[in-house]
């Protein structure tokens, strides 16, 4: 899958989220007890920033993008943020072509000038990755991959305490959930049926896209045709692939509220 991208990807970040401009092998170096590291992207259909989301007179509830597993994959028909695991490579030996500058209250990551994005086009195509230069990389590659959707900001970072692995003990990851912005069109432009805003899916991994609001994300269950019990419609149900996402979704409408009001 993938959309055709002709100039390196780019991306700003808050201050606070230097910490993760780093090579997954440096924080796995730093954090010994841990194996793996996953990334996990919380996106809105309003823009995070306040001065470019101009007209919400028709004062519809931010919606949140929640992408649902294929059948035929892990976790069939669960739903979840886009996200996945870091990509370590065989050994960590890009030449690290990404720069990092001040512009004004953020930070911007450019994907390389000899490592464009076509880079990371290839590697969804071809489903092979050399590594992430990154942890922020690696979450602009994983929102790219699984919904074809541009990552342009890094807000905030929701969650960093999700840690998980396996019954043997040999694999312990840590979970970074993040609130994230995304090159789009005005509000309401492609919403509704279908995908949507340009979303991209890959079909062996996801089948179907929700935009759901915190109400929906807290209920379990999508506002749609079928009457309920409380006299409103509902539509489909909301089950989760990992215990912990509607609490980060959660917080993620806390904060992006926050933000709008003031």
């Amino acid at each position: 899958m993938g959309t055709n991208m002709d100039s390196p990807a780019s991306f700003t970040y808050h201050p606070s989220l230097e910490r993760f401009n780093i090579s997954p092998h440096a924080y796995l170096a730093a954090n010994p007890s841990l194996t793996d590291l996953v990334v996990s992207a919380v996106l809105f259909d309003i823009p995070l920033n306040r001065s470019e989301f101009a007209d919400n007179s028709n004062n519809k509830p931010p919606r949140t993008l929640l992408i649902q597993r294929a059948a035929t994959d892990g976790y069939a028909l669960y739903w979840e943020c886009p996200g996945g695991g870091v990509e370590l490579g065989l050994t960590h030996v890009l030449s690290p072509s990404n720069t990092a500058k001040g512009d004004g209250p953020d930070i911007k990551t450019e994907i390389g000038d000899s490592q464009p994005s076509k880079y990371y086009e290839k590697s969804v195509q071809q489903g092979h990755s050399a590594g992430d230069d990154t942890i922020l990389i690696a979450l602009w590659r994983e929102v790219f991959e699984e919904t074809g959707l541009r990552m342009t900001r890094v807000e905030a970072l929701i969650d960093d305490t999700c840690e998980f692995g396996n019954k043997e003990g040999t694999i312990k990851a840590r979970k970074f959930t993040f609130l994230v912005d995304f090159e789009r069109g005005q509000r309401g432009e492609e919403l509704g049926a279908g995908m949507g805003m340009g979303i991209k899916l890959n079909p062996a991994e996801h089948q179907d896209v929700m935009w759901a609001t915190e109400e929906e994300v807290v209920s379990g269950e999508e506002l749609g045709s079928e009457p309920g019990t409380d006299g409103k419609t509902r539509g489909r149900k909301i089950v989760f692939a990992f215990d912990d996402q509607r609490e980060r979704l959660i917080e993620g409408f806390r904060i992006l509220n926050e933000s709008l009001s003031t």
